[in-house]
């Protein structure tokens, strides 16, 4: 009995349908595609390096860097490009995942009834 071949891994993107176009004729520069993915809509990256990947989240991680360089080409053709984004969908083996990761902020807000840090005037204070 023969296997059925294994399913694309496609990560939803984000963004307007003329900026995904441009993507799409730069994305084999990059061994990659933007095609139509679950439910028919456009607008999924798809290639080998996702396939590759062996969790949603690490295709995510793997499309988040191609989507730099897709961006970047995009642009050197049409300075006026507007960003593509990762959406919140992983399609893998044939399964939706979402993997949507809360991002921790690394700035720090101190409260405003707090004293200015010793090593830094006043006028540097949070209240300031």
């Amino acid at each position: 009995m023969m296997t059925p071949a294994p399913k694309p891994t496609l990560v939803d993107l984000d963004g307007e349908v003329t900026e995904l176009q441009a993507l799409e004729r730069v994305a084999p520069a990059c061994d990659c595609t933007i095609e139509p993915g679950p439910g028919q809509k456009f607008g999924w990256l798809g290639g080998a390096m996702l396939d590759a990947a062996t969790t949603p989240q690490q295709a995510r991680e793997r499309a988040s860097k191609l989507l730099v360089l897709l961006n970047g080409l995009a642009r050197l053709q049409n300075p006026q490009h507007r960003n593509v984004e990762l959406a919140n969908e992983v399609y893998q083996n044939g399964n939706a995942s979402c993997c949507v990761t809360a991002m921790a902020s690394t700035r720090r807000i101190a409260p405003r009834d707090s004293p200015a840090p010793a090593n830094r005037p006043a006028a540097y204070s949070a209240a300031g």
